[in-house]
């Protein structure tokens, strides 16, 4: 009989931790996303790449640096010689400062003048400017953005046609496809 209570309460507990580690996103995604259009709107960097590597630097909003510096990017600053983690008074100047920090790379600016929104593209290129340490970031940044369809707010915000992981677009009459 003590095993099956021991048992029972076990898969009780795995059942209650599965569960919140799913609500997690959501919860993320429900707080950030509308920030993350708004600053779509004003850098041209999809909303997509921002919500993911939020998502994937910060823990869904779990981590200790999000929790305790609202950073939620791993954005590092150095004060007095020493570099740590940035600090910000609120979460949503995290995400705006990760825009800025985007905005002075070289990679930018093509990005941007070419209208490239595709977010594969954008990971990418923050990938190869060194963005973070780790070679399994790149990976999965896309796996986030797939897993969550993060894909679709670009889509929605830009009435752009997305079509798995080809992107469509329009300049000029001219249709591009990239993948």
């Amino acid at each position: 009989m003590k095993i099956k209570m021991i048992i029972a309460i076990l898969l009780l507990i795995i059942s209650l931790n599965i569960s919140a580690q799913s609500t997690k996103p959501k919860a993320f995604l429900d707080k950030y996303e509308d920030v993350t259009v708004e600053l779509m709107k004003e850098y041209n960097i999809p909303a997509s790449v921002i919500l993911g590597v939020s998502m994937l630097e910060s823990g869904y909003g779990t981590s200790n640096v999000s929790q305790t510096k609202n950073n939620y990017f791993g954005v590092r600053s150095k004060k007095d010689g020493i570099w740590d983690y940035k600090k910000y008074e609120q979460d949503i100047e995290s995400f705006d400062d990760f825009c800025k920090v985007l905005e002075r790379k070289k990679y930018y600016r093509k990005l941007t003048t070419e209208k490239v929104l595709d977010y594969k593209t954008w990971v990418d290129n923050i990938d190869n400017a060194g963005y973070a340490e780790s070679e399994h970031w790149h990976p999965r940044v896309l796996s986030i953005v797939r897993k969550y369809e993060l894909y679709k707010i670009d889509e929605k915000i830009n009435e752009y046609p997305l079509r798995d992981s080809t992107f469509v677009f329009n300049i000029w009459n001219i249709e591009y496809v990239t993948r």
